[in-house]
């Protein structure tokens, strides 16, 4: 729960950002060129600065949080824990731990 708070609250620090895609042209391919100007849109712009401090200060909380007994990796460890500790005794008991060791499979590059 944690992981979700901090993503909830990175989420709305972007309130700023810069969009590429929003309503009807949301999903379409983005020219090269229209990214550029969106680029240099935001190195220009006055919040350019702040964005970037921003930007840092995620990148550390992430690298922190992936790193032995980092929030990420505890939470991991934990959840693997839990797994580990149903009892398999029934088909129901066999597909959960399946379906949970897939998600965990699945994301494990996220933590990368």
């Amino acid at each position: 729960m944690e992981a979700w708070r901090e993503v909830s609250r990175w989420w709305r620090s972007l309130s700023g950002a810069i969009r590429l895609c929003t309503g009807d042209a949301e999903g379409r391919i983005v020219p090269r060129d229209e990214v550029e100007r969106c680029f240099r849109a935001a190195i220009g712009c006055p919040e350019a600065a702040e964005m970037k401090q921003n930007s840092l200060k995620w990148k550390k909380a992430a690298e922190e949080a992936v790193v032995e007994g980092g929030s990420s990796y505890r939470n991991m460890r934990d959840f693997v824990d839990e797994v580990v500790r149903i009892r398999v005794t029934d088909h129901e008991n066999i597909h959960l731990v399946i379906c949970l060791l897939t998600v965990v499979l699945s994301n494990s590059r996220l933590l990368l």
